[in-house]
């Protein structure tokens, strides 16, 4: 009897301890989607019959069909003209659907009235190439730009004539931004989406943050690009920190970086803020967010889709601050904003360059002339998934499963939205994508400088509006480091995957692919 007493004690003290190491997450899907606002923006020109670009207030479509696009930055004209078509091939390899790039005004017309579009500076020639390889390409046109350029591309030859204000209506300033983009729109003539061409989009200024008071700078520079022939089914602006975007007018973008190379200090910026489901858009310049009255960089999707430009798979490092990426946050910021919400993942930058010296001066920023920081004077490696020399990252092959995943499954995660955008400080964050009946759960086990402790023998339960499904059946553990999206309900052409603890990769006709997220055991 004291045997079978002690057999059943120890037997009950297990099964006590196996319960309570258990990890719970209960997430209640069953009542998240919205739906869409359509003709909420002043745009008219959407593009050929049948293929036509147009947005909502959740997410793009192309023909009618929602579309998770994404979209890379690549800076042709600090990258040599033959090496362009291996740069694009590339990224259209790693599932890459928009190039965007910058136009540096002081690059195009460093000495006042002489303008250059030929060789590295020939974008007439890139943009066919990218409609060439079926890419799409979106324009940043400033005529302010940033990109880590000297005066924010800005000619010398403009600052010194005192009689004007500069990045503003002044007349005398508007004359010499009107020059250079007549200019500029002789050189893409004929290239646009609206006449069967790449161009899809245009971005107008960059990190103009005057919010109301700088929305007729911004309407004035669309109106001249129109004018001029650029008619595009879609304009953005950047919209963090007090952005200025005219309402209707515009598509505000937002960006999330891992680190500030442009910070003062020279201390490491541990935050697990940036590693966690929240309702920001933007970490971009996170010391200035909610200083702005009426800033644009918190969710609201009766407002404007949740668009990105600016995401870091990678760096730029500065004299003063010279940072190393943990090789696993190329993939945790795009997963990170497509938990969020994100229905357009754009990167800066995806190929990595070199800033060009200029006839007169170099051409990259610096301190010294009261720009926001010093950057080498000719690398812009970026620490992108496409390197400088042209050699692919690991952070590339990881992102590429990703993009596959976009490309095949955007329309249905697009129409989407997040269940939970907060997330705890510590431990698995978690959120799901969800149209009540399916979605895509998305977790992050990762902090920046901060190990994440092994999530042992989780147990998720995801409410759906008809049943509830948990999973896993047998016990798995996720090691620090993790990102994933696994499918909850996914519709395998009329056969139903209930889950998965592993990622979608891809589909062809009938066939299914997944993967594994590090070493976590698979159970379909």
């Amino acid at each position: 009897m004291k045997m079978k007493r002690l057999l059943l004690f120890t037997m009950s003290t297990c099964f006590f301890m196996q319960v309570f190491s258990q990890q719970k997450y209960a997430i209640d899907a069953s009542s998240t989607m919205l739906s869409p606002l359509k003709n909420i923006y002043d745009f008219n020109y959407k593009g050929p019959e049948g293929k036509e670009i147009e947005v909502n207030s959740l997410y793009i479509t192309i023909g009618g069909k929602p579309a998770l696009p994404v979209m890379g930055e690549m800076q042709f004209s600090q990258i040599n003209h033959e090496q362009w078509e291996d740069y694009l091939l590339k990224m259209k390899a790693c599932g890459i659907n928009i190039i965007a790039f910058y136009l540096f005004w002081n690059q195009h017309e460093e000495i006042e009235g002489q303008f250059t579009w030929d060789d590295d500076k020939d974008v007439r020639s890139f943009l066919k190439l990218c409609q060439k390889h079926g890419l799409y390409a979106f324009p940043r046109v400033g005529p302010w730009v940033h990109g880590e350029a000297r005066h924010g591309g800005t000619p010398d030859w403009i600052l010194t004539k005192n009689y004007l204000a500069n990045r503003s209506n002044d007349p005398a300033y508007l004359s010499y931004v009107r020059r250079y983009f007549k200019e500029m729109a002789d050189q893409m003539a004929g290239l646009t989406y609206n006449e069967k061409g790449p161009i899809i989009g245009i971005q107008l200024e960059n990190e103009y943050q005057k919010q109301a008071e700088g929305e007729p700078h911004i309407m004035w520079l669309k109106n001249t690009m129109i004018e001029f022939g650029l008619k595009v089914p879609v304009y953005t602006v950047t919209a963090w920190a007090g952005g200025s975007s005219p309402d209707r007018q515009v598509i505000p973008i937002w960006g999330a970086y891992a680190d500030g190379p442009w910070d003062g200090h020279v201390n490491k910026n541990v935050s697990v803020w940036y590693f966690k489901f929240n309702n920001m858009r933007a970490n971009v310049a996170a010391n200035l967010l909610g200083t702005y009255k009426g800033t644009t960089d918190y969710v609201n999707y009766n407002l404007h889709p949740y668009f990105t430009a600016e995401i870091g798979a990678g760096i730029q490092n500065t004299y003063h601050r010279r940072l190393v990426l943990d090789k696993t946050l190329a993939i945790a910021m795009p997963t990170l904003k497509i938990g969020e919400g994100a229905s357009l993942i754009g990167y800066y930058i995806f190929a990595g360059a070199t800033h060009p010296r200029g006839e007169l001066r170099p051409t990259s920023e610096t301190w010294e002339i009261g720009n926001y920081t010093t950057v080498p004077v000719k690398n812009y490696n970026f620490q992108a998934p496409i390197r400088e020399t042209g050699e692919l990252s690991e952070g590339y092959r990881k992102l590429k499963n990703l993009h596959y995943f976009c490309n095949e499954f955007g329309a249905d995660m697009a129409p989407m939205l997040p269940t939970n955008t907060q997330s705890p400080n510590e431990g698995l964050q978690l959120t799901m994508r969800s149209n009540n009946h399916s979605g895509y759960l998305v977790g992050l086990n990762f902090a920046r400088y901060i190990p994440r402790e092994v999530v042992k023998k989780p147990k998720f339960q995801i409410d759906m509006k008809y049943e509830t499904i948990t999973f896993p059946t047998s016990d798995i553990s996720i090691p620090d480091s993790t990102v994933f999206i696994w499918p909850i309900n996914l519709d395998m052409n009329g056969c139903w995957m209930k889950y998965a603890t592993a990622q979608v990769l891809s589909r062809i006709g009938n066939y299914y692919f997944l993967y594994q997220n590090k070493n976590i055991d698979v159970e379909l």
